[in-house]
């Protein structure tokens, strides 16, 4: 099993990282992926951190949940799950979720 949580948003290719996990993942592995939701990139929320000299806001790219699907499809993997994941249903998503098969 291969885990990216609150990663991939910082990678600008991540049909890299779906090429690299198979490469390495045996015949029926699993890739999970938990990233920010695409929905909350859209409104402008980013990853930070408060340090001595004020917040740092990271370097973040958008993947839409059609890119992470096309690059699962790209590079031979099979969705097995996908969710999106609220704080309040009032809300946009906070979280998607998804696992892939080898």
């Amino acid at each position: 099993m291969i885990v990216c949580s609150l990663i991939l948003e910082h990678v600008e290719n991540i049909n890299f990282s779906f090429k690299q996990a198979f490469k390495v993942l045996k015949k029926g592995g699993i890739f999970y992926i938990g990233e920010l939701h695409p929905f909350k990139q859209y409104l402008g929320s980013k990853a930070r951190f408060e340090s001595g000299n004020g917040t740092v806001v990271l370097n973040c790219y958008v993947h839409n949940i059609s890119d992470f699907i096309d690059c699962a499809d790209k590079n031979n993997f099979q969705l097995i799950d996908l969710k999106e994941w609220y704080d309040d249903k009032q809300s946009v998503p906070r979280l998607l979720t998804s696992v892939f098969k080898k």
